[in-house]
């Protein structure tokens, strides 16, 4: 059998174990409280930056085409089919390949004449318009692209297009710059709630610009005389970004 001292002396033993583990215990979820709360406190700055490259064009879309009118839906047609040839035949003495030519609108329709005495519209005539896309690759050759189709029965240029081939880049250049912009600005916003950020948590590409310079013509009805002088000027790329810093 047990003796008492040997009962007594087990009970004690178990009730220090016991104690030992609620010491370790406790100091651990202690502890993960602590950081928990460390943790907490900290925070997020959040900032929008942007960032641009301004670079020239290097190439263009020329809108052009004929609108021609007669009497005869036929005629007009033919004289239509005519004048456009010569415009291409002159764009490939340009060196402009035929890929770089594409047809955008080919329309005929009627010419109504309203009598105010009848209080009807009567046909009088019909119009055929043939307009064509032109990629325009060097971008110094503009002008004379402009004067030679005009020279050649061209009546319609209604706009020209200045872009660039690759913009990709100075996309990136843009986008570099807009991440720049983004750090100056957490800086200085940690700055004045003085506290000191950290590497960004996240970063979002918010958008960005395909850049266009638009420039309208109207309708031409007689050749050009003299030289057209063209100025593409200058293309500007933007980026932006959305980037948080913890701290």
């Amino acid at each position: 059998m047990i003796n008492g001292k040997f009962l007594r002396l087990l009970t004690a033993g178990i009730i220090a174990i016991m104690l030992v583990a609620s010491f370790f215990i406790g100091g651990n979820f202690n502890q993960s409280v602590a950081n928990a709360a460390t943790e907490g406190q900290g925070g997020v700055i959040a900032v929008n930056g942007e960032g641009s490259v301004k670079v020239k064009p290097d190439i263009a879309y020329l809108s052009l085409g004929v609108q021609t009118k007669n009497s005869n839906a036929k005629v007009a047609q033919t004289e239509n089919a005519t004048k456009m040839n010569s415009i291409m035949s002159s764009l490939r003495q340009l060196g402009i390949k035929e890929d770089d030519v594409q047809t955008t609108q080919y329309s005929i329709y009627p010419n109504h004449q309203y009598n105010p005495s009848t209080g009807k519209s009567t046909i009088d005539g019909y119009t055929v318009q043939n307009m064509v896309r032109v990629i325009i690759r060097d971008i110094n050759s503009v002008g004379t692209v402009i004067d030679t189709v005009a020279k050649n029965d061209s009546n319609v240029i209604n706009g020209i297009e200045f872009g660039l081939a690759d913009s990709s880049k100075y996309y990136i250049e843009a986008l570099t710059n807009a991440t720049k912009d983004a750090k100056s600005k957490a800086d200085a916003i940690a700055k004045a709630i003085d506290v000191r950020i950290n590497k960004p948590s996240k970063v979002l590409e918010s958008g960005h610009s395909a850049p266009i310079i638009y420039q309208n013509r109207a309708m031409m009805d007689m050749k050009l005389e003299a030289a057209t002088e063209i100025s593409s000027g200058m293309l500007e790329v933007k980026a932006s970004v959305v980037v948080e810093y913890t701290y």
